[in-house]
């Protein structure tokens, strides 16, 4: 879920769910929120609103399994992890934000509900 400034096809989300979805063999992020605005950049809290993310289960992917950035009110609940792929490609927006752990779930610029 992500904005197209540059293209003016989509703006920023606000209450929307990703629930219940069973994701399988992700090299990617399984799950990616984000906004970055016209310098680049990963903008604040606020771009994404009321976003939950909840009951969803990722077999064999890549790490992090839920990378959401500029987002506020966000709701994260009951999801899992199983069978992580070993990785160290950390994803530009992490280094961007000067992140090197890898982890399960990640937020940046971020407020929770």
């Amino acid at each position: 879920m992500s904005p197209a400034y540059w293209w003016l096809e989509a703006g920023s989300s606000s209450d929307a769910v990703i629930h219940d979805n069973q994701i399988r063999d992700c090299l990617r992020v399984p799950i990616l929120v984000q906004a970055t605005g016209g310098n680049a950049k990963i903008a604040p809290a606020g771009a994404h609103d009321r976003i939950s993310i909840s009951g969803n289960h990722m077999v064999g992917c890549s790490m992090p399994g839920i990378l959401v950035t500029s987002t506020s009110n966000l709701r994260l609940q009951g999801n899992r992890f199983d069978s992580n792929v070993e990785s160290n490609e950390v994803p530009g927006l992490m280094r961007q934000a000067g992140l090197t752990e890898l982890k399960p779930v990640v937020t940046i610029q971020c407020t929770m509900d």
